[in-house]
C-alpha cells in the first residue's frame, strides 16, 4: 500500500493556531496597558507626594513666633488650609489639619497634610498623606 503525503494544514490546525496567536497577543497587549497605568499611577502619587510637603514647607516657613496666641490654641480651623494646583494635566486638591498636643505632648502641634487627585478611568479619587510633629520656635 502506498502512502500518500499531504503537504499543509488542515482547516483545525490553522484555526488553533490563529486561537492561540490571538490569546498570546491580547495577553501582551493587556500587560502593556496595566503596567503604563501602573507607571502613570506611580509618577502622580511622586507629584502629589511633593506637593504636600511644598504645602507643609511653606506653613512651616510661615509659622509664628512662640510668643505668639497662635501657640496657645486648644483648636483649630478644620482643615485649617486649603489649597489646589493644577500639575501637569492633573488638579491636586491639599488640605492641612492642625491638632494641637495635650498632656505630655502639649506644646507640639501634629501637622497633617492630605492631597487628593481623580485618578485615571477605574482608580476614582487617590489620596496621599503626610504628617509632622513640630513645636513652637
Amino acid at each position: 500500500m502506498a502512502r500518500i503525503l499531504r503537504r499543509g494544514l488542515t482547516l483545525a490546525e490553522v484555526i488553533l493556531s490563529v486561537g492561540f496567536c490571538a490569546v498570546a497577543l491580547l495577553t501582551v497587549i493587556a500587560l502593556g496597558i496595566s503596567a503604563q497605568r501602573g507607571m502613570q499611577k506611580s509618577s502622580d502619587s511622586v507629584v502629589a507626594q511633593s506637593y504636600a510637603g511644598d504645602v507643609l514647607e511653606q506653613f512651616l516657613y510661615d509659622l509664628p513666633a512662640s510668643t505668639d496666641s497662635f501657640w496657645a490654641q486648644a483648636a483649630f480651623a478644620s482643615p485649617y488650609m486649603q489649597d489646589e494646583a493644577t500639575l501637569g494635566s492633573k488638579t491636586y486638591r491639599a488640605k492641612l489639619w492642625l491638632t494641637p498636643g495635650s498632656g505630655a505632648l502639649s506644646g507640639l502641634l501634629t501637622c497633617s497634610v492630605n492631597v487628593t487627585w481623580d485618578g485615571q478611568a477605574g482608580q476614582g479619587r487617590q489620596l496621599v498623606n503626610i504628617n509632622r510633629i513640630v513645636y513652637a520656635p
